[in-house]
């Protein structure tokens, strides 16, 4: 079944997200200045053969910044 999980990473509270295989993510910085680094336990060449692209505007709902 289709599931959108929403995480928010702060530098108040450091954590690394672990996305498992198989799940599409993405990232989107709330604030200016902000650095964001993807790691993976894959070569450059072997990522680039597992690169499966959705348009993003089938996710323009799941990336709008929500009130807190």
């Amino acid at each position: 079944s289709e599931k959108t999980k929403t995480f928010i990473l702060s530098e108040k509270i450091p954590e690394v997200l672990i996305v498992p295989p198989e799940n599409y993510n993405g990232w989107k910085a709330l604030e200016e200045n902000t650095i964001l680094i993807g790691m993976s336990n894959f070569s450059l060449e072997e990522s680039l053969n597992d690169d499966y692209r959705i348009p993003v505007d089938n996710f323009t709902e799941h990336f709008k910044v929500k009130n807190r």
